[in-house]
């Protein structure tokens, strides 16, 4: 089972502060108090975003997970980047090796991680579990948002 940290202080998530834009229709103004970053992917009516470790930390975040071998560069254990830290949900140091970011060998990479995640069923139901009571935020530490392990990992965790 995955710990979590208690909400943080403050977030009571009323709506009487927040005045929705002159524009819009009360039926559909909700999204735009959910600012969205660049770099970061949000799977709609879902409870699953995608994110980089360097990016700024939101509400809208809800559990931040990293799912890494190592700790990324220039981030310690001390810093609060993450509720959780799953390394078996990493690819494995042979399969990163072989890899190597190079975009000619991503489908063949992704087929290979996916494979090595149906032997990790207990850690990626945990991580279900959660889903289905709180937004999980998947962190990544790879320099190409849309090629790394995350993006795979989404897709396998997403129902359906």
């Amino acid at each position: 089972m995955i710990n979590s940290k208690p909400p943080p202080s403050g977030a009571s998530g009323s709506r009487e502060s927040l005045e929705p834009r002159a524009y819009a229709s009360p039926a559909c103004f909700a999204h735009e108090f959910e600012a969205q970053l660049p770099g970061e992917v949000q799977f709609p009516g879902e409870m699953l975003r995608i994110k980089g470790v360097y990016d700024e930390v939101g509400p809208a975040d809800g559990f931040r997970l990293y799912v890494g071998r190592v700790l990324p560069p220039r981030v310690s254990r001390r810093d609060k980047f993450t509720d959780a830290w799953m390394p078996a949900l990493a690819p494995s140091a042979a399969l990163l090796k072989w890899f190597r970011n190079k975009p000619e060998l991503w489908p063949e990479f992704s087929r290979r991680y996916a494979a090595e995640m149906r032997e990790q069923a207990a850690a990626l139901e945990t991580v279900r579990e959660r889903m289905r009571c709180q937004r999980v935020t998947l962190l990544h530490a790879a320099k190409l948002p849309w090629m790394n392990h995350v993006t795979v990992l989404a897709a396998i965790l997403r129902p359906g």
